[in-house]
């Protein structure tokens, strides 16, 4: 424990209230906690100790709750968490829980994925990776709990999964204690979900607040290394949609949803009996397993990075340029290939603890998973392309195919219909004849309503940018603006034109 000069500053009640906590007798007295000040003030110790106050890699070794992997380094350590430490604990030998939990998990992509972060979680720094997540979506009995006490069971026991019901003040204290560690949170339903996109992008910033102390100083912000499993019957939208609040992709793909039941025809998280004689035998199986054998992947894990530390990221870039080359399309964004890559670093994890027989998996199973899971998602945001901006267009056409015959007042030749009753203006709509002689509605939209309506909770640079590209709004080639001025009843306006192009672009 090393105790501060600075702690001993006014009457030494931080220092008195450290040693407290740690079973010495402090008397309340004035005269006896001075002197107990003066005694520690004037001690000179040879021996230092460095305090950890988080958990995963430091140098080459890594610290759990149970001690530390690796070579023990020259110095003395105490492991002093700000916050309840995580149930990190042992229980079977490796050879148990292959043969119990890895080898049934042989045939279940998602449980193999399950398995796959847990193992991600703690290449973040080696490989030097972002933090990633992944949310399990799907009904009651569709194997969502049984993915997550598999996970779990890499780490600990199921007392290793913690719940989504808690503050964001909490859940901060929460991700900072599973450094390097898989953080595993349990039914996303019980969160505010007026807060469960921002908490979605605190923990993949792997930052937290910056917050005053008790001196009114800013105290040093919570920052962690994580990969977040998570599970709900309801994906990040839909619950963020009952608080009225919309998902951007940035939140979305910061936590992957994965869902239990991809198509119709499947039967959940358990897509392989294995021998069992159905899928409730093997779910039974699987959750009494992991109560039984837990802890000692993670240990012969670590212990297998350590050996090869040093050479670990050019043999992760490598194989992940090979996979590259290999299973992500030519015409991706950067969008997909940001997922692909939280994708592939979770199958690379699985094939490397598979490489070290720690699994019990055939080589390509954990790779194959990730892959197969990546098309998924690709199929369910609708093909390959920027997600945000599909979104974005959505919005926008969906505005003008409801309202395009209601909120805007017919005009022809800069004249209006002055009888025409319209509630709620949007702007004007115009009849124009074009060069092939058809025809088609040109909207000119109020700026204020265009920015607070249309493109409410977007960024209207992103909205005239997008728009203007795919040429849906007319820009002057003489006005660097995004409006245009026009004349309508003798009176100038400055307006976005639109025209009726959007209803064609069916896809970026």
């Amino acid at each position: 424990m090393l105790l501060y000069n600075n702690m001993i500053i006014k009457d030494g009640d931080a220092i008195h209230q450290i040693l407290a906590a740690k079973g010495l007798f402090v008397s309340t007295r004035k005269k006896s906690k001075n002197k107990l000040s003066e005694y520690i003030n004037a001690s000179n110790p040879t021996l230092h100790a460095k305090i950890i106050k988080v958990t995963g890699w430091h140098e080459n070794y890594f610290i759990t709750e149970n001690g530390i992997i690796g070579e023990i380094p020259n110095e003395l350590l105490i492991f002093q968490p700000d916050a309840e430490p995580t149930a990190v604990c042992t229980k079977g030998e490796l050879k148990d829980w292959i043969e119990n939990i890895g080898k049934p998990c042989i045939g279940n992509s998602r449980l193999i994925l399950a398995v796959s972060a847990a193992f991600a979680s703690i290449l973040l720094k080696p490989c030097k990776r972002e933090n990633f997540g992944l949310h399990f979506v799907g009904n009651s009995s569709e194997g969502k709990s049984t993915a997550l006490y598999v996970a779990a069971s890499v780490f600990g026991s199921r007392k290793y999964i913690r719940s989504w019901r808690a503050t964001d003040n909490g859940l901060e204290g929460i991700a900072a204690i599973h450094n390097d560690k898989l953080l595993i949170l349990d039914e996303l339903g019980a969160s505010d979900p007026r807060k469960a996109g921002d908490i979605s992008y605190m923990f993949n910033s792997g930052l937290g607040k910056t917050r005053a102390n008790i001196t009114g100083a800013a105290r040093r912000p919570y920052t962690w290394r994580i990969g977040v499993l998570s599970s709900g019957e309801k994906d990040l939208e839909t619950h963020m949609a009952e608080a009225n609040k919309r998902t951007y992709t940035g939140q979305n793909i910061r936590l992957l949803t994965v869902f239990a039941k991809p198509t119709p025809e499947s039967t959940g998280l358990l897509e392989n009996l294995n021998g069992f004689q159905n899928y409730a035998a093997l779910a039974q199986h699987l959750d009494k397993a992991t109560q039984e054998y837990h802890g000692t992947p993670m240990v012969a894990f670590v212990e297998n990075v350590i050996k090869e530390i040093d050479s670990l990221h050019k043999y992760f870039n490598n194989a992940m340029h090979n996979a590259k080359e290999k299973h992500l399309p030519r015409h991706a964004n950067g969008q997909d290939d940001r997922v692909f890559k939280f994708f592939f670093t979770l199958g690379f994890a699985g094939e490397l603890a598979t490489r070290h027989s720690i699994t019990g998996w055939p080589a390509g199973e954990a790779l194959t998973a990730a892959i197969e899971e990546f098309k998924r998602w690709i199929a369910h945001k609708g093909g390959l392309g920027n997600q945000e901006e599909k979104m974005l267009l959505e919005q926008v056409k969906h505005f003008f195919a409801t309202y395009s015959q209601s909120k805007f007042q017919r005009t022809a030749n800069g004249k209006t219909n002055v009888f025409a009753n319209i509630n709620e203006r949007a702007g004007f709509v115009e009849a124009r004849t074009n060069t092939d002689g058809s025809t088609e509605d040109v909207f000119y939209v109020f700026p204020e309503y265009f920015k607070n309506v249309i493109a409410k909770g977007l960024s209207l640079k992103m909205v005239c940018k997008l728009l203007a590209d795919l040429k849906i709004l007319e820009i002057e080639q003489s006005d660097s603006r995004s409006t245009t001025l026009l004349r309508i009843d003798g009176r100038v306006y400055r307006m976005y034109v639109i025209n009726s192009n959007f209803f064609e672009k069916e896809e970026i």
